[in-house]
C-alpha cells in the first residue's frame, strides 16, 4: 500500500521535470513607432593642435549653443528571453547647432560671416545680431539589444545599440536682426564636403505601460552620439543629441 503514494509522487516529479524540459514557445515579433524632440549639439576637435585652432574652438564654444533635435523610428523587435530582446528598424533624425554673433558694435561696412569669410551686403542697414543655424539630416538603421524589467502593466524598458546612418542633407540658415525689429532670413544648402556616413551609438531608457495583451505605450528618453567626425578639416565636429521619445509597441 505504501508503494502507491510513492509511485504517485514519482509520477508528479517526472511530469514536472518533463514540463520544464519542453522548449518554450517562440516569442512573437513586435512592431513599434516612436518619435521625439530634444536638443542637439557638437563636440569640436582639431586635427592639428595649433594655437590658432585652439583659439577658434574657444571662440566657437563661446558663441555656439544647442539646436532643436528631432527624430522618428519604425522598428521590429523580438524577445530572446524573459528580459533580453533585440530590435532593428529604420528612422530619421535631425540635429545640429546654432552660432550667434552680436553685431551692435559694428558701425559701417559689409557683414562678414565670422565662420567662413563670406561677405553679405548690408545696403546701408547694419544688423544688430546675426544667427547661423546648421542642420544635419540622417536616415538611420538602428540595431540593438533591449532589456525589460518588472512585472505588471508598468515596466522599465531600455535599449542600447548602434545605428549606421546616411546623411541625406546638410542645410544652413542665416538670420539677421535689425534695430527696428525686422529680420532677414536666408536658407541654403551647405557647401562643405561632409562625410556621407556615420555611426551613431544610442542609449534609451524609460517606461512601458501595457494597456492590453498586445498594445503598450512607451516613454523613452534617448541619447545619440556620432562616432565619426562629420568633416575632414583642420577643425571638425562630432554630433550628438538627446530627445524624449514617445511611442507605442504592438505584439504581432
Amino acid at each position: 500500500m505504501a508503494r502507491r503514494p510513492l509511485l504517485f509522487a514519482l509520477a508528479l516529479v517526472a511530469g514536472s521535470a518533463t514540463a520544464q524540459m519542453r522548449p518554450r514557445a517562440p516569442e512573437p515579433w513586435t512592431f513599434g513607432i516612436r518619435a521625439g524632440v530634444g536638443m542637439g549639439y557638437r563636440t569640436l576637435s582639431a586635427n592639428l593642435a595649433t594655437l590658432e585652432n585652439e583659439l577658434i574652438i574657444a571662440i566657437r564654444d563661446e558663441r555656439e549653443v544647442p539646436k532643436l533635435a528631432m527624430g522618428t523610428v519604425v522598428n521590429m523587435g523580438k524577445q530572446l528571453g524573459k528580459r533580453i530582446g533585440v530590435e532593428m528598424g529604420l528612422g530619421y533624425h535631425q540635429l545640429g547647432w546654432v552660432h550667434r554673433v552680436d553685431l551692435e558694435d559694428l558701425t559701417y561696412g559689409d557683414i562678414i560671416d565670422p565662420r567662413r569669410g563670406y561677405i553679405y551686403a548690408t545696403d546701408n542697414a547694419i544688423p544688430s545680431k546675426s544667427t547661423f543655424k546648421d542642420s544635419f539630416h540622417y536616415i538611420e538603421m538602428p540595431i540593438g539589444l533591449t532589456v525589460r524589467v518588472g512585472k505588471g502593466r508598468l515596466r522599465s524598458v531600455s535599449a542600447v545599440g548602434m545605428a549606421p546612418s546616411i546623411m541625406v542633407a546638410a542645410r544652413g540658415r542665416t538670420i539677421y536682426e535689425y534695430g527696428d525689429g525686422t529680420k532677414e532670413e536666408t536658407r541654403y544648402e551647405k557647401s562643405e564636403d561632409f562625410k556621407g556616413f556615420n555611426w551613431f551609438a544610442y542609449l534609451s531608457t524609460g517606461l512601458a505601460l501595457r494597456t492590453s495583451d498586445r498594445f503598450e505605450w512607451r516613454l523613452q528618453p534617448t541619447v545619440r552620439y556620432g562616432l565619426v567626425d562629420i568633416l575632414d578639416a583642420p577643425i571638425t565636429a562630432s554630433l550628438y543629441s538627446g530627445t524624449v521619445d514617445v511611442g507605442f509597441c504592438y505584439v504581432l
